[in-house]
């Protein structure tokens, strides 16, 4: 199975809402290999990645919607070259329903039997969010919304807040990029289940 931490920048927290950004990072929890430097991660494992800056405009045609308090928090409180990230800048930005395939088609993309990335169980991904019921909500909305099929089903979701609070360590502190959001928490998890006390896949 493999895994992968997604986090997803939005105009708002319910579902429904416009995607601004989309970040992704495959990683096995068993083990210890992600750094806090999530750019060297991005630049130097490339194909491990996953990151969409979204059309807006192709959030208005699939009929999300902004919520506008968000909109001011994000306004009062991120920085000038992060709100250019989530909004504008130079960088392409990808239509929502491109965007929203590539990321079924990376999840789904076949790895090397012998990829350390892989812990063999019975499904194909399992889809973590830094907070499950925001990050995947907010994308089972937008699959919804332009028709899409998604790459997990209900039993592959994993919510990473609720095991780190299990595990008692503390959440990383927010960002407003999602790869950097995505990278942090998914080396959260591997700390975490470094102090597991269930046994190795299989046992």
């Amino acid at each position: 199975m493999q895994h992968a931490m997604i986090s997803v920048r939005a105009t708002g927290y319910a579902p429904g809402s416009s995607i601004l950004t989309i970040g992704a990072v495959r990683f096995n929890p068993f083990e210890d290999d992600l750094t806090p430097d999530w750019r060297h991660i991005a630049d130097s494992q490339p194909a491990r990645v996953f990151y969409r800056r979204i059309d807006r405009a192709s959030n208005v045609a699939a009929g999300l919607v902004d919520d506008e308090e968000t909109l001011v928090a994000i306004a009062m409180q991120a920085e000038v070259e992060d709100i250019a990230e989530m909004f504008g800048g130079d960088q392409p930005r990808a239509p929502l329903p491109d965007a929203l395939r590539d990321l079924r088609h990376w999840l789904c993309a076949p790895m090397p039997a012998d990829h350390k990335l892989l812990v063999i169980q019975r499904r194909p991904v399992a889809v973590w969010g830094c907070l499950a019921g925001i990050d995947i909500g907010l994308l089972d909305a937008a699959y919804r919304a332009v028709s899409q099929p998604k790459a997990w089903t209900w039993r592959d979701i994993r919510d990473a807040w609720t095991l780190l609070d299990y595990a008692d360590i503390a959440r990383p502190g927010p960002t407003p990029h999602a790869m950097a959001d995505a990278i942090a928490y998914a080396a959260a998890v591997q700390r975490a289940y470094s102090q597991r006390v269930w046994g190795e896949p299989g046992q």
